[in-house]
């Protein structure tokens, strides 16, 4: 920087003391005056470059000193840490955290028990996360955490989600609790602050939510918004989301809800009370306004039946019955022609119920193979006749490999 100075100071005011110098002695100066006069000169010269250099280079400190204090204080990421307490990191450019608030009155007393501005993003989390798992938030149950990371740096955020995730468990691991962290990042829109505030949740748990748009049948925002992280959670394994680069590390705990099997078998001993045999049961998970619920389906000769079994308590709340279409029709229209496949939308597949076997169909009966054909009688190979020698015939452009 000194040097760069230097040389603008120079090409600013050039050295044209030896021209002034000549310039006296044809007016008849002496020479030990001129020497005099020189050494005054450099040494007047040398102190007011000096002085420059040493004012310049001041400047140019005192302005990148405020240029790197206010980048340190401008706001430029948000990480919202999402369990049942809400928490909301905003971060500089540098990922320290500026301030840490609550987004909801269940996180104000984990904001408050630490001081943590200027410290890393991942520090901080770590932190909530202890934070956390002492109110008892997170637990070997409850193991699910959603980081939203809000940039508009893809490669910032990236790294900030897997640098915080990384901390949470690290943080969950040291109080022997194996967590499941969800991350994702994205950029708000209008969208997702109309939902965000319709719904009166943050912005991660509404990005989240809006995920499951088109996978599941029965998807209404509103109630999917009740449910906890940890229930999203087991919902985002069912129906592998991919939406706002989620990601998620660890396995989320499903203790706590009926397995698949003991909810098929409650269906199928409801409908064994109502004499029915029913086979192919298979199952998907969906939200009920109470929790996470099993749809079950089966059917005998000509009827689906539908079922609905809470996940939490594995009471079989409601069952419905509708008649089969028949297979030979299946895919047309009224009037036997096949549908635009452009305008229907895919439904999201039942998994089976592995538990509960199919009856098994006898195999038919192996059709005989029909006689074989005798061959007929292999006709003599003539006498080839020696070949004529050929010549070279003329190109005709074809690749013949």
């Amino acid at each position: 920087m000194e040097q760069l100075i230097k040389s603008e100071f120079d090409a600013a005011v050039p050295d044209d003391f030896d021209k002034i110098l000549e310039k006296c002695r044809t007016s008849g100066w002496e020479e030990k005056s001129f020497s005099a006069a020189r050494r005054h000169e450099n040494k007047r010269r040398g102190s007011s470059r000096a002085g420059f250099l040493a004012a310049a280079a001041m400047f140019v400190l005192l302005i990148g000193a405020g240029a790197f204090y206010q980048t340190t204080k401008l706001p430029a990421d948000i990480i919202q840490m999402d369990v049942n307490p809400s928490i909301e990191l905003t971060l500089n450019r540098y990922g320290k955290v500026l301030e840490c608030q609550a987004a909801n009155t269940d996180a104000d007393p984990i904001v408050g028990e630490y001081k943590l501005s200027g410290q890393s993003a991942a520090q901080a989390v770590g932190k909530l996360t202890n934070a956390l798992v002492d109110a008892g938030y997170v637990t070997d149950d409850k193991n699910a955490v959603l980081l939203s990371v809000i940039s508009d740096s893809d490669s910032r955020a990236k790294k900030l989600a897997n640098k915080a995730a990384a901390s949470v468990r690290s943080a969950a691991n040291d109080n022997g609790i194996d967590a499941s962290v969800m991350t994702q990042h994205f950029t708000v829109s209008d969208e997702l602050t109309a939902l965000a505030k319709s719904l009166g949740v943050s912005y991660g748990k509404a990005a989240l939510i809006k995920n499951f748009e088109g996978l599941i049948p029965e998807y209404d925002a509103a109630t999917l918004s009740k449910l906890s992280i940890r229930d999203l959670n087991v919902l985002a394994d069912e129906y592998d989301i991919s939406g706002n680069s989620y990601t998620d590390f660890g396995t989320v705990s499903r203790n706590g809800y009926v397995s698949v099997s003991a909810a098929a078998d409650k269906v199928s001993t409801a409908l064994k009370t109502d004499k029915k045999t029913v086979s192919d049961m298979a199952y998907r998970v969906s939200a009920g306004v109470d929790g996470l619920e099993y749809i079950i389906t089966s059917k005998d000769s000509n009827t689906l039946y539908t079922s609905i079994v809470d996940a939490d308590t594995g009471k079989l709340i409601k069952s419905t019955a509708s008649a089969l279409k028949d297979d030979s029709n299946a895919g047309k229209t009224d009037d036997g022609k096949t549908p635009d496949s452009s305008n229907t939308s895919k439904p999201s597949a039942d998994k089976p119920v592995t538990t509960a076997k199919p009856t098994t169909t006898a195999k038919p009966a192996a059709t005989p193979k029909p006689a074989a054909t005798p061959k007929p009688a292999a006709t003599p190979t003539p006498v080839v006749a020696p070949k004529p020698v050929e010549t070279d015939p003329p190109s005709t452009g074809t690749d013949i490999d």
